[in-house]
Order: C-alpha cells, then structure tokens, then sequence
C-alpha cells in the first residue's frame, strides 16, 4: 500500500487560493469608511436606506434617475448589520471585488495559466489601483465587471464541448441580464464579448460551431431578464439620462463629434498606463508578440478595446471607472502575456523549442521579476497612502478632482453630522444644505439614517446658495438654531466671518466645506 506523501495539487490550489482570500480581505477591509463619502455613494447608498424604510415606494426608485437597481438592493442587507452605514455600501463592493478575484482565478484555470501566472493574477487584482480603489468603493461599476467577466467565462465554456454548453448558455445569460439590471452601458460589452468570442474559436476546432448556440441562446434570454424590468412604471425613466453622459451616435458619426471626443482617447491610455502600471502593461505588448497562445492574448485586448472605442467616442465625460469593464479585459491580456513569458522560461513547455542560453533566461528573468515588482510596489503605495493618508493618494487629474477637491468630494460630511449631533444636544436645529441630492443633503442623511435626532430637520436648497428660499424659511422660525451646510465657491450671500461655526478644506487649496449659523439672518 502506498502512503500519502503530502497535499496533491487540488488541495494545494485550494490552500493558496485561501491564502489570496484572506489577503484580500485583509487589505480591503482596513480602514474601509475613511475615505470621504463620494457624491454617488452618497445617492446610492440613501437609495439603500430608502428601500428599507418603504420597500413598497422606493424599491425602484433608481430608475427615476436612469439607473438600474441591482447594486442598491445588494447594498440592502449590509446597511442592516454595519453601524457605520457608509462602510456598509462599501463592504458589498468588497464582497463583489472577492467574487471578481474568484472568477478571475476560474478564468485563469480553465485557459491554463501556469500556477506561478494565476499567483501574479491574484496579486494584481487585489493591488492594482484600479481594482483595488473601485472594489473599496460603493459603486455600480465592480458589479458591471463581475457579469462582464461572467459572460467571458461563458465563452470559455463553451469552447469545452456540447457538455459545457447548458453552463455556458446560463453564465451568458446572467452575466447579460445582471449586468443591464446593474447599469446600462453593460450593452457596450455585447461588442467586447462578441470580439472575444471570434478570436477565442481561432483556438478551437469548430469553435464557431459551439459557440453559435450558446452565446445566441444566452443572449436573447439575458435581454429578456433585462426587459422583465418593463413591468414596473418607471422603466421609460431609464433613457431620459443617456444625453446627459453620451453624445448621440448620429452627431458623432454623421456630423463630425469624432473629431471633438477623439483627441481624449491619450488621456484614456493614461488611465491604463497609471491604474494598471506601465511596468505591467509591458507584459501585454509580451502576450500580443509572443506566439505562445497568441490569439488568447489579442482575444482579451481586443475585447477590451471594443469598449473603449465606444464609450470614448461618445462620451461626453469619461472617468476612469466607466472603463473598468476594458481594464478587466487588458488586465486578463496582461497576465496572459505573464504565462507566456513564464513559458519561455520553461523549457519543458511547449514553446521552448530549444534551450534557450543560460545568459539570455538570467537577464530575462531579472527583466520580468523588476517588472512585476515594480507593479506590485506601485500598488502597494497606493493602497498605503489611501488607507493612511488618503489626500496624497495618487489619482490622475480627473479623479483627484472628483474625489478629493471637488463638491463631489464628501470632505467634513462626517465631522458636519458629528457637530449637528452635538448641537441638537441643546435644542432643535434646521439644517439648509447646498444641493437636492448627492454629496449634499444626501452625504449627511447617510451618516444620520435610523439615528436623526427628533429635533433636527435637514433640507437641500439648490446651489448655488445666493439666499435662502421662502419656504424653508417659513418652517425654520420655529427651531431654536439655523445651519447652512454650503462648499465655500458656492456661497453667493454675504455673511458675518463671525457666523463660520466651521470649515473642513479639501487640498490642493480646493473650496472648502463650510457650517454656518444663519439663526440671526432667519429670525430677524
């Protein structure tokens, strides 16, 4: 009889990927409700709270403002067992960026990425910035990547053989129906899925043939689960926004906005190139040359490019999360162009033709391990510099601004609900905020939500603020205090320095958040 000799290659998989788990969470988790509250956190996760309040009225509430309501009920349950109701957004975006890290390892599992490959994966998409900050963070967009990567799994699939083709059918259709119940633009990647699905069937005989059923199959079911969303009153609500994020394809193509939208797409490379580091983005130009499973490499940056090209064409305003599904992609033709230099360091592998000089492994090995050093490096400063000093976190200009200098940035929000907490210790208070919805009122409703104190009343009043209105006045005489919660480049009406009860600036000498106490100006 032979004896057990150690754990076999199953169980030592298991172990590691256990390892990358607790890893994950462990970086993920610390510190989480730090960074300030960011605008569309802000309306999200009140839409959560709403939900709980009145299911019967709120339960679709999102498609008022041409959203779709999946990620706000995935919010739902968190918001009930985390006091911190801001961590509990954020913590169902960590739970979607732990499936987004197991499904990557599946996807890397059934192409046959070597083991030391699937490690490198694990490690990217739990330290490269533009994982690790979007995953951090409670927004739609990780979500939308979770049922892209679904469907490029379904792909993968089906390419197995008629056994994988009903498994293949369902991760299409859920990845299809989950990722238009998530947000809309899930339709720009039915281009990327289709590119990578034709290049894929390059590698498979008949593949076009065992793709065809599935994928066809899957897609009509999954825009089926989409439409199911039409019963409800509010669906036409969905297409009223698009105008405000997307210029029409007719005045892009037909009446020259290419021409205005273009020049931007240099400022998307940067986007890549710093949030997925360029020392990484090295091993896709790798994948892309080496003729080590080529077309797998092309499959993923070509999907990734077909939504780029669409999102930045017509794109009025392109932040970098509304390109995450395209970083899913190069992030999987990066790491397959890591396989494949792990194959020519392989001799055995099938690539290696020949043994190639001992000087020539050495210096490319060397290369190759700075590379990815250099990468896991620059994650790891910025994952330290937001979790322990998050205004230094490096951001390109466009998110530095949204994020951090900008009204959208929720910089003071939890301090201001700290001191209206502590005023309404000594009488009522009405609080006037700038705005209707967004960082403001809704980033203190947030913060206040199942514990506002009966005599405080928080109300937004537009922005600018150049006066207060009539009938916030009218219920205001009746509390003992008046605030008005106001950024300081928004502020048109004159008031008493004197009045400044106090400020929370944002860097780079961006406007301030500022509680001022209007009781004389109300009153008198």
């Amino acid at each position: 009889m032979s004896r057990h000799t150690g754990f076999t290659s199953d169980k030592r998989a298991a172990l590691l990927l256990l390892i990358f788990v607790c890893l994950y969470l462990t970086t993920h988790l610390i510190r989480l409700g730090d960074f300030p509250i960011f605008a569309d956190e802000a309306i999200y996760i009140r839409w959560a709270q709403l939900i709980i309040d009145d299911p019967g009225r709120y339960l679709f509430f999102a498609l008022n403002d041409g959203k779709t309501p999946l990620f706000i009920w995935l919010m739902v349950p968190f918001q009930h067992f985390v006091a911190d109701q801001v961590v509990a957004g954020r913590l169902a975006s960590v739970m979607v960026g732990l499936a987004q890290l197991l499904l990557a390892w599946r996807l890397m599992d059934k192409l046959r990425f070597a083991n030391f490959s699937k490690v490198v994966g694990a490690l990217m998409f739990t330290f490269l910035p533009y994982w690790y900050f979007h995953h951090r963070m409670a927004l739609m967009d990780g979500l939308l990547v979770l049922f892209v990567s679904l469907m490029a799994l379904g792909v993968v699939e089906a390419l197995e053989g008629k056994r994988r083709k009903t498994l293949a059918t369902a991760l299409m259709s859920i990845g299809l129906a989950g990722g238009l119940w998530t947000k809309l633009p899930a339709i720009v990647a039915i281009p990327s899925i289709i590119v990578f699905a034709l290049l894929m069937s390059l590698e498979s005989d008949q593949g076009g043939k065992k793709l065809l059923k599935p994928m066809s199959l899957g897609m009509v079911v999954g825009l089926a689960g989409f439409l199911l969303m039409a019963i409800h009153p509010s669906f036409g609500q969905l297409f009223n926004r698009g105008g405000d994020f997307l210029f029409p394809a007719g005045q892009i193509l037909l009446r020259g906005g290419w021409q205005q939208t273009l020049p931007n797409f240099p400022e998307y490379i940067r986007y890549f190139l710093h949030y997925l580091t360029p020392a990484f983005l090295v091993f896709l130009i790798v994948g892309l040359f080496n003729s080590y499973r080529q077309l797998r490499t092309h499959a993923f940056f070509w999907a990734g490019l077909a939504f780029v090209v669409p999102i930045g064409l017509m794109g009025i305003v392109v932040f970098p999360r509304y390109l995450l599904p395209a970083a899913f992609f190069l992030t999987m033709a990066t790491l397959s162009g890591v396989d494949a230099w792990v194959a020519t360091m392989t001799p055995q592998r099938e690539i290696a033709k020949r043994r190639k000089p001992f000087a020539y492994t050495v210096a490319t090995s060397a290369a190759g391990a700075l590379l990815l050093g250099n990468s896991l490096v620059s994650g790891l400063d910025f994952l330290v510099k937001q979790t322990t000093d998050y205004d230094k976190t490096p951001f390109v200009s466009a998110d530095r601004g949204q994020y951090l200098e900008e009204w959208a940035s929720g910089h003071g929000i939890r301090e201001t609900v700290q001191l209206i907490r502590a005023e309404s210790q000594h009488g009522s208070l009405a609080v006037a905020t700038e705005g209707y919805f967004g960082t403001l009122p809704d980033g203190l409703l947030v913060y206040m939500h199942g514990n506002v104190p009966d005599n405080v009343a928080t109300d937004g009043i537009g922005q600018p603020v150049g006066g207060i209105p009539d009938w916030f006045v009218a219920q205001a005489k009746s509390f003992d205090k008046i605030w008005l919660v106001v950024n300081s480049h928004r502020l048109k009406m004159r008031l008493n320095p004197e009045q400044l009860v106090n400020e929370y600036c944002r860097p780079n000498a961006a406007p301030c958040l500022q509680v001022w106490d209007i009781t004389q100006n109300i009153k008198e």
